[in-house]
C-alpha cells in the first residue's frame, strides 16, 4: 500500500484518533507537572480556525475550519433543488450557513440597513436606544418602519437572529463593523419564535447577543429590545428533512448538510468528539466533521412541545447537550455547545466537559 492510500485508509484514521485521544488525556498531566495555568490552551488545533482579513471572503473547508478564499469571490447560495416547494417556514435556516466569522463582503451596508447576501435578510442597522418594548409594541415598531424603501419589516425568528452572530468576537457575538449600536446597553432581543408548550398560554424566545443564551419569556408585557428584519427566502422544499442512504443519515435540503442520524452513544471530551467525527465512516462517506455552532443550532426545532427539540427523524440519546467545533473567543478554553432541551447556545470547558456528539458532512 503506498503512502497516499494508507493516509486515506480507516486504519490510518484510527491510528490518528487513538493518538489524539491519548494526547487529550495527557494534557491534564502536563499542566499539573509544568504548572501551566488552566486558561492557557495547549493545542492550537482546538481553535475554530485561522483568522483572515475582514474584507477577504472566507470559505468552509471539509474539516469545518474557516479559510480565506480568492479575492473577489462572492457568497452565492447554491441553486435550489428541483421538486415540490411550499411557503417558507422561518423556524428553519433556509440558506447556506456562513463561517463562524462572516466576512464583511457578505454584507451590503447603508447608514440604516444591513443586507446579508447569504441569507437574503435585511436588518435595521441601528437599534432604538435606550428604548425597550413589550412584544406588541415591538411588533408595531417594526411594522411601522420605512427604511431602504421598504415597509415590510417584522420581528425576526430565533434562527434569523442567530444568523447574525460572529463567534470570533470576545465578550459579544455581534460585529460593530456591521451593526451600529451601543454595545454597552444590549439586553435580550425579541424573536417571533414561539416555544410550544402544553402549559404556557403565551411564550416567545429571546436571544442574548452577549452570551448567546436563548431564553423563554412567558409574558407579552416583558420589556426587551427590538431589532427588525425583512426579506429572506419565500419558498422551501416540501420535504425539508430527508433520510439519507440506508436511513443512517438525515439531510437538510436547505443548508446542504448531511447529519449522523444516531449520535455517538457516550459523552466525550471536545478533542475526543472531533476525533470521533473525523474517523467516522457512515452511509458510504468518510468526510464527517464536528459541526460548527451555527450548523448545530440549525437543528433546533422550537415548535416541538417537549425536549429534545429536534425533528423526529433524528434519534436522540438521554443526553441533550452536544459539542460544536467552535471554540469561544474568550475564554479559548471553552467551546460552544447546543442544549436541545432549552434550545440555547451554551459553552463547556474543552478538557473537563463531557457532552454528546453528532457528526455532519457537507454535501457537494
Amino acid at each position: 500500500m503506498d503512502v497516499l492510500a494508507f493516509a486515506r485508509s480507516r486504519s490510518a484514521r484510527t491510528s490518528v484518533t487513538t493518538a489524539l485521544i491519548a494526547l487529550a488525556s495527557a494534557q491534564a498531566g502536563c499542566r499539573a507537572i509544568l504548572g501551566i495555568d488552566e486558561d492557557v490552551p495547549l493545542l492550537a488545533a482546538d481553535r475554530d480556525g485561522p483568522s483572515a482579513s475582514p474584507d477577504v471572503p472566507l470559505e468552509r473547508g471539509g474539516d469545518g475550519e474557516t479559510r480565506a478564499s480568492g479575492p473577489g469571490d462572492a457568497w452565492r447560495p447554491p441553486a435550489a433543488e428541483p421538486g415540490p416547494v411550499v411557503p417558507a417556514d422561518r423556524r428553519y435556516a433556509l440558506w447556506p450557513l456562513a463561517p463562524s466569522s462572516p466576512p464583511l463582503t457578505q454584507y451590503d451596508l447603508t447608514d440604516d440597513v444591513v443586507t446579508d447576501r447569504m441569507t437574503g435578510l435585511s436588518w435595521t442597522r441601528k437599534d432604538v436606544l435606550p428604548a425597550t418594548f413589550t412584544y406588541a409594541a415591538a411588533e408595531a415598531h417594526c411594522a411601522g418602519l420605512s427604511l431602504g424603501g421598504f415597509g415590510d419589516w417584522r420581528i425576526p425568528t430565533r434562527i434569523e437572529q442567530l444568523s447574525t452572530f460572529d463567534f470570533t468576537i470576545p465578550f459579544r457575538l455581534v460585529s460593530t463593523e456591521v451593526f451600529a449600536f451601543d454595545v454597552e446597553n444590549l439586553v435580550m432581543w425579541w424573536t417571533s419564535s414561539e416555544r410550544v408548550s402544553p402549559t404556557a398560554t403565551w411564550s416567545r424566545y429571546t436571544v442574548d447577543p452577549f452570551s448567546g443564551n436563548v431564553s423563554v419569556v412567558l409574558s407579552p408585557g416583558s420589556q426587551q429590545r427590538a431589532r427588525c428584519v425583512r426579506g429572506g427566502p419565500t419558498e422551501m422544499a416540501a420535504e425539508h428533512w430527508a433520510l439519507g442512504p440506508g436511513g443512517e443519515t438525515v439531510i437538510d435540503r436547505a443548508t446542504k448538510l448531511e447529519w449522523q442520524r444516531t449520535p455517538s452513544p457516550a459523552r466525550t471530551s471536545h478533542l475526543q468528539a472531533k476525533a470521533i467525527c473525523e474517523s467516522l465512516e457512515l452511509a458510504g462517506h468518510d468526510d464527517y466533521t464536528l459541526p460548527t455552532a451555527r450548523e448545530l443550532a440549525s437543528l433546533v426545532d422550537e415548535a416541538r412541545s417537549a425536549a429534545p427539540r429536534v425533528d423526529a427523524l433524528f434519534a436522540m440519546s438521554s443526553h441533550t447537550r452536544f459539542w460544536s467545533a467552535t471554540v469561544r473567543a474568550n475564554p479559548a478554553t471553552a467551546a460552544w455547545s447546543v442544549d436541545f432541551d432549552s434550545a440555547s447556545l451554551v459553552n463547556d470547558e474543552l478538557e473537563s466537559g463531557r457532552l454528546a456528539v453528532r457528526c455532519v458532512r457537507r454535501l457537494p
